[in-house]
């Protein structure tokens, strides 16, 4: 059986079918870096169906019958051109990124800041985890919700971005074996991966509080000697020092020590993969290639961004941007 390319297109009022005569070209951007993920659409000037800003969008890809939703949000502008319009889409990253407000918290984790972010910003929650304690944070409107939310991420050691049902993801990554394995010679359009050394063998991270020693009730006290309050990880190499106010617990800056070395250890290793679509591959998954030249493909690695691309003339394409898994970075 022949498989071909698919897909299906739910975009305000327009009927699916007026999208199967009418579209051209259609690209998704899913970027666990960047919070918000993107969708263009194109089509032939004068072809372009109703829509307006605002609409709801939704959009599956696949071979044949078999389909998956690779994303769903609203449509943020179209952009007519002389050959051709263009419809571009976000998901909810693009509201939290629009986001600016000032909010005081007590005595909450990193979790309950970002669930209420979510809310304020009308973005819907899927999977958030708590993540570290503070027994104060404030959110300020010098930074968008999304940059916060980020932050967050950072100092947790989470990832952060909107799932295909446009749900906010605030998690640990436990991946350890590949949800996802392409054969070389079969599978594989291209490849590649970079190693090196990571940039810093040690991070150390200051906070600006007695609380781990005092209790929480002393939060807003500012140490003199800041030495029972640090946090330390890894050791060799250069040395990153990081100083953040918001980490105000000796057991808050030791997690984010942990997690910011983890992150460039394995930001060291990193690398593409380009395959036949592939849908079925998500943020938050892991992928291997099989039988590669290069042994150390085969290893698992981290997703962290995932394109697909849709044409009449070049099918339904897909480019897998990867790096280390956390706690097994840096070159071999």
């Amino acid at each position: 059986m022949t498989r071909r390319p698919s897909f299906a297109l739910a975009v305000g009022a327009v009927a699916p079918d007026e999208w199967q005569r009418a579209l051209a070209a259609l690209r998704i951007d899913l970027d666990a870096a960047g919070l918000t993920n993107a969708c263009t659409l194109t089509v032939a000037a004068g072809r372009m169906p109703d829509v307006a800003a605002g609409d709801a969008v939704a959009v599956d890809l696949g071979w044949t019958d078999d389909l998956t939703t690779v994303f769903t949000g609203v449509v943020d502008a179209v952009e007519p051109g002389l050959d051709e319009v263009r419809l571009h889409a976000l998901d909810g990253g693009a509201g939290l990124l629009a986001l600016r407000l000032d909010q005081a918290y007590e005595r909450v984790s990193a979790g309950d800041v970002v669930r209420d972010l979510a809310g304020r910003a009308g973005v819907g929650v899927g999977e958030v985890e708590d993540g570290v304690r503070f027994p104060s944070y404030v959110v300020d409107s010098r930074r968008s919700a999304g940059q916060h939310v980020r932050s967050l991420a950072r100092t947790c050691g989470f990832e952060s971005y909107c799932d295909a049902d446009n749900a906010l993801v605030f998690r640990r990554f436990s991946r350890t074996l590949a949800d996802h394995t392409f054969a070389y010679g079969e599978d594989v359009l291209g490849a590649a991966l970079f190693q090196a050394e990571p940039a810093v063998g040690q991070v150390q991270v200051d906070g600006e509080s007695p609380a781990g020693s005092e209790g929480e009730d002393a939060w807003h006290w500012l140490a003199s000697d800041w030495s029972g309050y640090r946090g330390r990880a890894g050791s060799g190499g250069a040395a990153l020092l990081v100083r953040d106010a918001a980490l105000r617990t000796q057991a808050a800056a030791q997690a984010a020590a942990e997690a910011l070395l983890d992150d460039l250890r394995a930001a060291a290793v990193s690398g593409s993969v380009t395959v036949p679509g592939a849908p079925q591959v998500r943020l938050g998954d892991a992928v291997a290639i099989r039988d590669a030249p290069a042994g150390a493909l085969g290893a698992p690695f981290r997703v962290r961004r995932v394109r697909h691309h849709l044409t009449r003339d070049g099918g339904l394409v897909t480019r897998i941007d990867f790096t280390a898994l956390p706690g097994a970075g840096g070159a071999p």
